[in-house]
């Protein structure tokens, strides 16, 4: 039998792009990784029901900080709520935006996914 998840609290906690500024308190997180504007932030909308909690545009780029949103889920038959992280990270390849740009985010990207102590 699957267990079906019910997301209860979706709520919008901070942005960072250095380890000093990720949230202080400990949670598993769970990232989205992906090409620029193939909807990462939207499913994190979608998942959440709470609209333009991540914002989005159709132009590739819009996410340019790690940002991080606290989430609230109940497996269907159980009380107990379990939080966690759901971790927006810019796209990659298409922004427009200079080399420069692109170059930092890559860097505190790939931070970020090497050195997170609560990445899933």
């Amino acid at each position: 039998m699957t267990d079906r998840v019910i997301i209860t609290q979706g709520r919008y906690a901070v942005s960072a792009v250095k380890k000093e500024q990720y949230p202080q308190d400990r949670r598993k997180e769970i990232a989205s990784l992906g090409p620029s504007n193939v909807g990462k932030s939207s499913l994190i909308n979608s998942l959440t029901r709470v609209k333009n909690l991540a914002r989005v545009s159709s132009q590739p780029g819009k996410t340019q900080t790690i940002n991080f949103y606290e989430i609230g889920a109940k497996l269907n038959g159980e009380e107990e709520r379990r939080d966690f992280y759901l971790v927006d990270l810019p796209g990659y390849g298409y922004a427009k935006t200079g080399q420069q740009r692109r170059q930092l985010w890559s860097k505190f990207i790939n931070e970020y996914l090497l050195h997170s102590e609560d990445l899933q």
